[in-house]
């Protein structure tokens, strides 16, 4: 792992995140395979596990036999459940020779792991035949509920929540089928009731349904009393709607045995947060990145990412999907967003292929806050801010990083640029007025206002700010000398922070064409001027993008 080592927990689950194609399905597959034969030179990220284990030969036997996965036949050999494929096999009771002093798992592997991936999931089993009474060792869940009705009553209100429907097996049948229903008549055991056989053949199989509910069932059922102690899942997202992901999220946690170990690869914020919805069981969340031609694993704090998901306008914001994506902008609006994602999607996507996050966070106020957490969260981050983020000392020391920078007084800079800015406070003169009246003349005497008309009379009697001045005249509007300096030692220090500040002033000023302010994205994009090459602009996003590579 590039020189890491990664701890899981022995009991709980270990969610593993990070953008497409970072290595967390390789990763998963790596680990299942290292499980049982350790070390190899031929994987690209785990070159080894180190595996803890106690008890001796006859405490491993012993084990087998309270989960019925040992079947006594004459030449000594071991029955082998693979719950997932319902495949048999046969283990030696030798491979459980010196069971405390062997470094991986080996052929024994399939008593105590699991693999659950992508390409299998609509063909998880939702069928099975009925166990032997002769052999009396169920196979996975089908055959187990036949003998626990705790277990199909416990199943089916799963299903229900999930689904709205409850499920069960007709248990007379020779092929146990998953079924969409549940009778209405009592099943009291031989002899059977036609009226109750004829119940079980009205209801759909779940194998019938479609792909999302096939998904769901398939790997809930094989997840929930698995043959073994290690439970790998690649994506359980896959084929489903995110509230079925994040119940489904929720399930794996709350009903897979308590001594499983289980380990998630996902893509999904609702996984993520179904599984932490449960505060009892043991839960770590490590985000796997590229590191070069190596990857990079980063452990996050559960508690953290409850705690934005906890914040309001941080959940809504997307802020934890920057979780799966190589790095987060930062912006203070929607309209920014927008803009900006659709210049860099038409302009620079093939200089720089990071899969980057657009998000805004409603305004300045919690822009420090996001940042903060995308850095605790070990995901690239900047931020893309309208200049007059510079007139406020306080928002600006919030969303600079507390890791180390080269010395720079930032407040002794601001000042000396705000105090230049505030000075360049403009009074109106007459000929604003008479310009507005001039521009409204085309109404008669008894004509009322309209509001458009007010608001260019009010405009033209207002003070304009400096502030208001450097917005539209961006940073070339500042005074030359040394607020012209500050100015570009501001800018210098806050980009190597990751915050950029538009230099055109506001975001406004990159089309100061379209002039109203409400309807400029739509007027934008509906009149498709940010297909229009913008040099500048692309040196702007340019170094956004440059910056988080060099975050990575």
């Amino acid at each position: 792992m590039n020189g890491q080592t990664l701890e899981l927990p022995h009991r709980g689950i270990t969610v593993i995140v990070g953008p497409n194609n970072s290595g967390k399905s390789r990763f998963l597959r790596e680990l299942h395979e290292a499980a049982k034969d350790g070390m190899s030179g031929d994987r690209a990220i785990v070159a080894d596990v180190e595996m803890h284990k106690k008890g001796t030969e006859e405490d491993v036997v012993a084990w087998l036999d309270s989960r019925r996965l040992r079947l006594r036949d004459n030449d000594g050999g071991i029955f082998v459940t693979d719950s997932v494929h319902e495949m048999e096999g046969s283990v030696s009771v030798g491979s459980f020779r010196y069971w405390e002093q062997q470094p991986v798992l080996g052929a024994t592997l399939p008593f105590f792991a699991s693999f659950h991936g992508t390409s299998e999931r609509l063909h998880l089993p939702l069928s099975a035949q009925k166990p032997s009474l002769m052999r009396g060792t169920p196979r996975g869940t089908l055959q187990k509920m036949v003998q626990d009705l705790e277990l199909e009553a416990r199943i089916s209100q799963l299903a229900e929540k999930a689904f709205g429907f409850p499920i069960c097996i007709n248990r007379h049948e020779q092929q146990l089928d998953l079924l969409t229903g549940k009778p209405t008549i009592e099943d009291s055991g031989y002899p059977v009731s036609e009226e109750l056989l004829i119940e079980f053949r009205s209801f759909e199989p779940v194998s019938d349904q479609g792909d999302g509910v096939r998904a769901f069932m398939g790997l809930l059922i094989n997840a929930i009393t698995p043959a073994g102690t290690m439970i790998f899942i690649d994506e359980p997202e896959a084929f489903l709607h995110p509230p079925q992901a994040r119940l489904l999220g929720r399930y794996l946690v709350e009903h897979s045995p308590d001594d499983a170990q289980i380990v998630i690869a996902t893509h999904s914020i609702d996984v993520l947060m179904g599984i932490l919805e449960n505060r009892d069981t043991p839960v770590k969340i490590v985000r796997i990145s590229r590191n070069g031609r190596g990857n990079k694993f980063q452990e996050i704090n559960p508690d953290e990412v409850r705690g934005v998901w906890a914040d309001p306008f941080l959940r809504y914001s997307e802020i934890l999907s920057g979780l799966f994506h190589e790095g987060i902008v930062v912006c203070e609006g929607d309209s920014d967003c927008t803009y900006y994602q659709a210049y860099v999607d038409r302009h620079l996507r093939d200089n720089s292929r990071q899969d980057l996050l657009f998000m805004h966070v409603n305004g300045k106020a919690r822009m420090g806050r996001a940042l903060k957490e995308a850095r605790r969260f070990g995901v690239p981050s900047a931020a893309i801010v309208d200049i007059d983020f510079l007139d406020d000392t306080r928002l600006v020391r919030e969303c600079i990083p507390s890791n180390d920078h080269p010395p720079f007084d930032i407040e002794k800079e601001l000042r000396t640029l705000q105090s230049a800015i505030t000075q360049l406070r403009k009074p109106p003169v007459m000929r604003d007025l008479r310009d507005a009246v001039s521009s409204i003349s085309h109404l008669g005497e008894k004509d009322a206002l309209t509001d458009e008309a007010r608001r260019i009379v009010a405009q033209s009697i207002k003070h304009v700010s400096g502030w208001e001045q450097i917005k539209t005249g961006g940073i070339a509007a500042v005074p030359q000398g040394e607020p012209s300096a500050s100015m570009q030692r501001v800018l210098s220090f806050l980009s190597e922070c990751g915050i950029f500040v538009v230099p055109v002033g506001v975001l406004e000023r990159w089309h100061p064409e379209i002039g109203n302010k409400r309807t400029w994205v739509p007027e934008v994009l509906g009149r498709r001027l940010h297909e229009v090459k913008n040099l500048h602009l692309d040196e702007f996003l340019g170094s956004v993008q440059r910056h988080l590579s060099s975050s990575t």
